[in-house]
């Protein structure tokens, strides 16, 4: 009986089936399950009595024309650009320009001489090139570093803490003269590596303890020691998301979130003097006294002060600080009314669901998960400030992506969207982890 694989008739058919399609990755897939068939239909006209090399010429020219079946397997699984995904942050980064270059030539004096506008345009041209890179990056690679960046990850803002500058209450650290927010560059590298991670579901009890201490505790311990409060928001965030959908039961879940929340509880009380600055920080927005809750009750009011139109392009208040960033939010109502607030809201609204909806179409469980701790990282970044402004939050260093002036930030933002396309790109490319595809993925 002669193999099939290595038929010189088969090898040529199955190289030009494969010449069509330009996912290299599934030619041995695809060869694999061509010669599957081939040979299906070779046993068939050997029992009808045909000789071993007829059989296979007849079998060969049965499957038709081998351009045409690659052509449709290429059709099928081409790489794919979400567009919607991709105008969405076009029309956002247009409009954080926008507001960045309003605020250049309003009347805010620490931003009159800064040149923000031009140091933001230049870094979403760097942002942007990064996003072309990533596109080509096969996500894939990140699941085998993904303890090692972890630890990375630990050492980064461990060296950041040691060696911190405070710039508007935020950990930097200078590198070449230039500040880095090392404790949120910390934070993306720890959502990086959650997915790739062993899944909670197989955490036997023991082990459950030790990974707790490992991914939660060690990393509040030096957000903690950093002050840096919008760091621990979003890991803490994400680093719960990974719990809940990569859970065994309900009961596990539960289990590691009480069993986190006392030993975190312990942590920050040993700390007095900072433990009760920071509950007075967190709770100040619950608080009617105007002097406690300063910005809360500042922001509430450039807003009742702007109507439906706002004051107009380059308008400021000179009252408001961080027009460029914490309160960037603030300052788009007052210049533009509370119609370019729901706007503004509308779009990140969108812009969330969007990325949502590209989580539920990929089929492969790593990149999935991928997707959903970067989305649940950007959903707090475009919520909480809007929270924060309207006084249904407490103030901390959180900024709207794209919009906000923060260069460190907005490089992670195209990184973290230039991944979320790179998966979505391979979603016809890549079979699921558990060789089915799921109907319905719950966010």
């Amino acid at each position: 009986m002669i193999t099939i694989h290595s038929h010189p008739q088969v090898q040529k058919f199955l190289q030009a089936v494969c010449q069509e399609i330009k996912a290299v990755e599934l030619h041995k897939e695809i060869r694999e399950e061509l010669t599957i068939h081939i040979a299906d239909r070779v046993e068939d006209l050997l029992q009808q009595g045909e000789d071993e090399a007829h059989a296979v010429e007849l079998a060969v020219e049965a499957m038709g024309s081998p351009r045409t079946i690659g052509r449709d397997m290429h059709r099928i699984h081409r790489p794919i650009m979400d567009w919607g995904l991709a105008s969405l942050l076009v029309l956002v980064i247009g409009m954080g320009l926008f507001a960045i270059y309003a605020i250049q030539v309003s009347d805010f004096p620490y931003t009159r001489n800064e040149r923000l506008f031009e140091k933001k345009l230049i870094f979403t041209f760097f942002g942007c090139l990064g996003l072309i890179g990533l596109w080509f990056f096969d996500y894939r690679r990140l699941m085998r570093y993904s303890n090692l960046l972890f630890v990375a990850a630990l050492l980064v803002m461990f060296a950041g803490n040691v060696f911190r500058s405070t710039i508007n209450g935020s950990a930097y650290m200078h590198v070449f003269g230039m500040p880095i927010d090392v404790m949120t560059i910390g934070a993306f590298m720890l959502v990086l590596a959650l997915p790739g991670m062993k899944l909670p579901k197989y955490w036997t009890t023991g082990e459950t303890v030790i990974r707790c201490v490992y991914l939660l505790g060690v990393p509040l311990v030096i957000y903690w020691a950093a002050h840096s409060f919008s760091s621990v928001f979003l890991y803490l965030g994400a680093a719960t998301g990974f719990l809940w959908f990569n859970r065994r039961s309900v009961h596990q879940f539960l289990g590691i979130i009480g069993m986190f929340s006392m030993a975190a509880f312990a942590i920050v009380l040993s700390f007095k003097t900072q433990f009760a600055y920071t509950m007075l920080r967190l709770t100040s927005f619950l608080s009617e006294d105007q002097h406690a809750s300063y910005l809360t009750s500042l922001s509430l009011k450039v807003i009742r002060s702007a109507g439906w139109w706002g004051h107009g392009f380059a308008a400021s208040d000179l009252n408001l600080p961080f027009q460029y960033s914490n309160t960037m939010f603030i300052y788009i109502i007052y210049s533009f009314g509370w119609a370019g607030g729901l706007v503004i809201g509308a779009i990140s609204v969108l812009f969330i669901a969007r990325i949502a909806a590209l989580a539920r179409e990929v089929r492969d469980d790593y990149g999935r998960r991928l997707i959903v701790l970067l989305l649940i990282v950007m959903g707090i970044q475009f919520v909480l400030p809007m929270l924060m402004g309207v006084g249904l939050a407490p103030y901390i260093s959180i900024t709207l992506p794209f919009l906000s002036y923060g260069n460190t930030l907005l490089l992670l933002h195209f990184g973290a969207i230039g991944l979320i396309l790179t998966v979505y790109k391979r979603k016809n490319m890549i079979r699921s982890s558990n060789g089915w595809m799921p109907r319905k993925f719950d966010i």
